[in-house]
C-alpha cells in the first residue's frame, strides 16, 4: 500500500509547480470519491485517478434509479 508520495510538488512541463495534495484534498469533498491521486511531473497536463466510494456510489445510484447489480472489487 502506497501511503505517501515521494515528492510534495509537480512541476509540469510548462515549469508551474502545483501541489497534488490540495487537489486531492477538493477531490475528497465529493462524497462518491475514496482515494484520489494526482499525477502530472514533467507533463503539460494533470491527470487524476480516483476511487469510488462503494457504499456513497450504491445509495447514489439507488436515489437517481440507476440500476446495477454489484460493484466488484
Amino acid at each position: 500500500m502506497i501511503t505517501d508520495r515521494k515528492k510534495d510538488l509537480i512541476i509540469t512541463s510548462g515549469g508551474k509547480n502545483i501541489s497534488p495534495a490540495n487537489i486531492e484534498n477538493l477531490l475528497k469533498q465529493i462524497p462518491l470519491v475514496s482515494m484520489p491521486m494526482v499525477y502530472g511531473d514533467n507533463k503539460n497536463y494533470l491527470t487524476a485517478i480516483v476511487t469510488l466510494d462503494r457504499a456513497e456510489t450504491e445509495t447514489f445510484a439507488r436515489q437517481h434509479g440507476i440500476s446495477f447489480s454489484s460493484l466488484k472489487s
